[in-house]
């Protein structure tokens, strides 16, 4: 094996970088939007997580990651990219996102429906749909 080295991970063993092709049928601007999404995603857990730190440790993790998320947020920026939360809004067909359980509900013209949770955002690019996101449903009370 010419041109191996040891990887991170112990004995495992991976090609010197030169030696390692782009992946195949992978556009960059693609990588972008999967970037926005991930990013995202890591935003939302990061959030539910925060509360149970310490909050001086908090504050520090909060701190660096805001950084960080600044920087994710530039680069998107500059691709034209934008990551959008629905949560809480009104659900009507056509609206660029896919219900995982609309099968949930009993069929029927008045039934309403709010964004419960996204579960993916929905990734606009230059104000054009690039991705549509992905939405988990609650039916929504009327107001009296």
């Amino acid at each position: 094996m010419k041109n191996f080295r040891k990887g991170w991970m112990g004995d495992r063993r991976r090609p010197d970088a030169e030696e390692c092709p782009p992946p195949a049928g992978r556009e960059a601007s693609q990588a972008l939007v999967d970037l926005a999404s991930e990013s995202w995603r890591l935003a939302q857990q990061v959030r539910r997580a925060v509360p149970a730190m310490e909050p001086m440790a908090a504050e520090r993790f909060m701190s660096q990651f805001e950084w960080y998320m600044r920087k994710v947020h530039a680069v998107l920026d500059e691709a034209g990219l934008r990551a959008v939360d629905l949560t809480g809004e009104k659900y009507t067909v056509g609206l660029a996102v896919t219900p995982l359980n609309l099968e949930d509900f009993p069929e029927s013209v008045d039934m309403r429906f709010r964004i419960a949770q996204m579960v993916e955002p929905v990734i606009m690019e230059n104000n054009r749909l690039r991705k549509p996101g992905t939405v988990m449903l609650s039916e929504e009370l009327e107001e009296q």
